[in-house]
């Protein structure tokens, strides 16, 4: 066919009776999820079983559930689809059906998120260099290739204008040849599979080193230009991380003191204090006690003008989110009082031995709650004034500190000192 036949735009000349899509679940399949493939976890709430490889021994149809073999130890767990990645894809018989996963968005949103699997042609690229992408294109086994295009959005969900995916299936069908039932979209989009709780990948191919990969709390904004998506998800702990076999974990707690960063409510004097609501959101649910005016407030995570604190001193909720001014009036600020407070606590915890400088270890099991830890902590602290209720826990380079029920895994983390003098 002629290259002139697909337009730069959002066209699809493919009848409508034959444009397919398939489910996520019919992707992961088609990517290789079966008997004998090698897969691994991801997402699961026991934490040690995170970033482990497994090989699928079977599927039971009326849980949706995938009978796993683990290969560190030989046992056996039934997991959902959405909690494992495709390494090395199931072979079955002398044929098998290859699926190529072209995610289609601009080189910018791969790297931030994408599909594991998946490579990068962006749309814009196959009309803008065609010849190119023409010669990447066939170097795969087209005749038994089944080609499914995503992009953030699927074109159903898009009203005015066909979209990404379908325009770029058409460019497939009407420029490479492919037959229209060879070719499908992810339905969904990028936005459903995240939504679904299923795993993205950050990166590109390019990069050495383990692999990125994670499911998201809240919905990630894949979207252009936003090159620190992932880093920023990370540190506001929007992912959970999911380790690469090749990533070891720490088998001690290297403990070291963190100054708290503490702020004085210096606004709402007039009203007894500030608005705290229960989520980061200024439409959720309020508190019905004010953070009262002096008191003294420590970061725990902090988001544009949105803090999220735990009570150091004065009255108020313990915990919750506040904003740190409205308009040009600043409700909480870094003042002579916080600061000379902060620096009292540091030279408390240097006359007792846990100044800056100090570090000891804690041996750690798999499956310890972040308290588990907090409790073994004042067992060994070698100043012996360590106390469960004024230590909080921090993944070591994130912004939140760890909840009680957080199961951790040998992973290095920061001790704060939060008792008020």
């Amino acid at each position: 066919m002629s290259l002139g036949l697909a337009k730069y735009g959002a066209l699809c000349n493919i009848p409508k009776d034959q444009r397919l899509q398939v489910g996520s679940e019919e992707l992961l399949q088609g990517l290789g999820l079966g008997t004998n493939g090698t897969v691994m976890l991801h997402g699961l709430k026991k934490a040690e079983m995170n970033g482990k490889l497994a090989t699928v021994v079977g599927y039971n149809a009326e849980s949706k559930r995938w009978t796993v073999r683990l290969h560190h130890d030989r046992s056996e767990v039934a997991v959902l689809d959405s909690k494992l990645v495709v390494e090395t894809p199931a072979r079955t018989g002398t044929f098998r059906m290859e699926t190529l996963l072209i995610d289609v968005r601009d080189n910018e949103d791969y790297a931030n998120f994408h599909i594991p699997g998946a490579i990068n042609i962006p749309y814009s690229r196959m009309f803008m260099d065609q010849q190119k992408t023409l010669a990447k294109i066939k170097e795969w086994k087209l005749s038994t290739t089944r080609i499914v295009t995503y992009a953030t959005q699927d074109s159903t969900q898009i009203h005015t204008t066909v979209g990404r995916d379908l325009s770029a299936s058409n460019w497939l069908w009407e420029v490479v040849g492919h037959p229209t039932n060879m070719l499908a979209t992810l339905r969904g989009g990028l936005q459903g599979w995240v939504k679904e709780g299923r795993p993205v990948e950050a990166g590109n191919a390019s990069q050495s080193g383990p692999r990125k990969i994670f499911t998201a709390d809240t919905e990630p904004k894949p979207f252009s230009y936003d090159t620190q998506a992932y880093q920023r998800a990370q540190n506001q702990s929007a992912a959970a991380v999911v380790q690469s076999p090749a990533e070891e974990s720490h088998k001690e707690l290297l403990v070291r003191v963190r100054r708290p960063d503490l702020l004085e409510v210096v606004g709402g004097a007039d009203k007894g204090g500030i608005i705290v609501r229960q989520g980061e959101a200024t439409s959720s649910s309020q508190e019905a006690e004010r953070l009262a005016f002096g008191a003294l407030a420590a970061t725990l995570e902090r988001r544009g003008e949105r803090l999220r604190y735990r009570l150091f001193s004065g009255t108020g909720p313990g915990e919750g989110w506040v904003s740190i001014r409205l308009k040009d009036k600043e409700l909480l600020s870094k003042t002579d009082r916080s600061q000379a407070t902060e620096n009292q606590v540091a030279e408390r915890a240097r006359t007792r031995g846990a100044g800056q400088d100090l570090c000891f270890r804690v041996e750690l099991t798999d499956g310890m709650t972040a308290r588990m830890v907090k409790e073994k902590i004042c067992a060994v602290d070698p100043t012996g004034g360590s106390q469960v209720s004024s230590l909080a826990l921090w993944r070591r380079g994130q912004g939140s500190a760890l909840a009680d029920s957080d199961l951790l895994s040998g992973i290095e983390l920061e001790l704060e000192y939060l008792d008020p003098l």
